[in-house]
């Protein structure tokens, strides 16, 4: 990476962290492709989560090959994804965060996300944009993940209920797209009782009255691997998807009745991917919603219903009955 000129140091600190388990051959790509950043006041910060490879010798090796200036924490005992990120945003300096584990960042990406960011103000949490995907191995392109096709303000930010309602519905935000504002971060706080920590974190901003900035452009490229949290650790991510959709209740961005209905529904549609354990803390979340008794056999039976399609052609009837009672009364 570039040293900073005279006018990049005249610019918001932007700290980059990178968390690191076993990707050390990974992580050597995405310092080259930060290195090629067009923004040059940028602080990289890399922390081993106690790696049992030689993840740390070699990426140790490439910064010493390359120049590239980054600091490099070593984990002694394995800490797991929230505390790793938790560690590193006290260590970050820079006014902004970006989080960047084995992916690469498109060189424009830093410069233009602070660039709205600073048009925004205090009132963003963040800005996040889109990802393509690609295959490790093969470069092979798969698609995009994060693009959002909604609601966007004049000045680039999209409407806090609006998010709020698509955020319910799954977490499609591409988190290594996400620049976030470290004070904001600080201020609301990880909660490293969740093993995933960009979700509960998107659903605690908008909770706490911030809004998100959207830039329609791919700013990363996200590397698909079966090293994957998502692949190796199925359970706790759906068990964690449960807690963080049931933390939008009573939040005033989307009705109550919408939060346990939609929580509901994604607990039975996962439940074959449960862990007995994560099962039972998710099933102990959606049970303290304050829904009535039977409440969550009847939302299984509607799942069950969705998934036959059976509950279509009833709505579908139900509607017909309807307009057909209508027409009679009209006719009388």
């Amino acid at each position: 990476m570039n040293e900073p000129t005279a006018a990049a140091s005249s610019s918001p600190l932007v700290t980059i962290v990178t968390p690191m388990f076993n990707t050390g051959a990974e992580v050597i790509e995405t310092i080259d492709s930060i290195r090629k950043s067009t923004y040059g006041n940028v602080e990289h910060i890399i922390v081993d989560d106690a790696s049992t490879d030689d993840s740390v010798a070699v990426v140790r090796a490439h910064l010493e090959e390359t120049g590239h200036v980054a600091r490099l924490e070593i984990h002694a005992d394995n800490q797991g994804i929230a505390r790793t990120r938790q560690h590193m945003i006290e260590l970050a300096r820079g006014k902004y965060i970006v989080g960047v584990a084995d992916d690469l960042v498109r060189s424009d990406r830093i410069e233009k996300d602070v660039a709205l960011l600073e048009s925004l103000g205090d009132r963003a949490a963040g800005v996040f944009s889109i990802a393509q995907t690609f295959l490790h191995g093969t470069g092979e392109v798969l698609g995009e993940k994060g693009r959002w096709e909604g609601e966007v303000d004049a000045d680039g930010c999209i409407p806090r209920e609006v998010l709020a309602a698509r955020l319910l519905e799954s977490n499609f935000i591409a988190a290594m797209t996400c620049t976030l504002r470290r004070k904001v971060v600080v201020d609301v706080g990880y909660d490293t009782t969740f093993f995933i920590e960009d979700y509960p974190m998107w659903v605690r901003l908008l909770k706490a009255g911030y809004v998100f900035g959207y830039r329609d452009a791919i700013s990363m490229d996200y590397r698909i691997t079966q090293k994957s949290v998502r692949s190796r650790f199925n359970s706790l991510v759906v068990r964690d998807a449960v807690r963080s959709k049931a933390l939008l209740l009573g939040s005033g961005l989307v009705p109550d009745e919408v939060v346990k209905r939609k929580t509901w529904r994604y607990f039975w549609s996962q439940i074959t991917n449960f862990l007995p354990a994560d099962r039972n803390m998710a099933l102990r979340t959606v049970r303290s919603m304050g829904t009535p008794p039977g409440y969550g056999w009847l939302m299984a039976g509607r799942y069950v219903m969705e998934r036959v399609g059976v509950w279509s052609r009833l709505q579908k009837r139900g509607s017909s009955e309807t307009t057909a009672t209508r027409i009679r009364k009209t006719i009388k």
